[in-house]
């Protein structure tokens, strides 16, 4: 019993080292490198409460195409730069969140396109912002 528990705490270290956005809280800061290697910093808000409903799709509402999941993770821009609503060669394309409907942000009202909202799996690029000369083979 004693082993499968420090096994788990091991597991668990490892889990925080591999996608540290599972475990974000309100705030941290993650980088994300480009295709054409640049880096952009973005900021986890939460986790996702609005339950999904069938989004517009180029005029249409498909069957198939749905808001986000409950517990799924939003992102917002962190700086000037708005890195979220690039659609060649950013974060969307990183982690292949298309389209822009089916991974944003929805409140009761509205979708918010300034927002990023990914399912867990979706994460593992996500670096934790060490600060300025941050070294992205950390």
């Amino acid at each position: 019993r004693e082993a499968a528990l420090k096994l788990a705490e091991r597991q668990l270290k490892e889990a925080k080292r591999a996608v540290p956005a599972l475990f974000a809280e309100s705030g941290d800061l993650f980088t994300f490198d480009t295709s054409d290697g640049k880096q952009f910093t973005i900021k986890y808000v939460g986790r996702n409460t609005t339950p999904p409903r069938k989004v517009e799709f180029c005029g249409t509402y498909e069957d198939n195409r749905f808001s986000p999941e409950i517990g799924w993770l939003i992102f917002h821009n962190a700086g000037g730069y708005t890195p979220i609503k690039v659609c060649n060669g950013g974060i969307r394309d990183m982690v292949g969140a298309w389209p822009i409907a089916q991974y944003s942000h929805y409140d009761e009202k509205e979708m918010k396109r300034d927002t990023l909202c990914i399912p867990p799996e979706m994460c593992g690029d996500l670096k934790v912002w060490k600060g300025y000369g941050y070294d992205s083979d950390y």
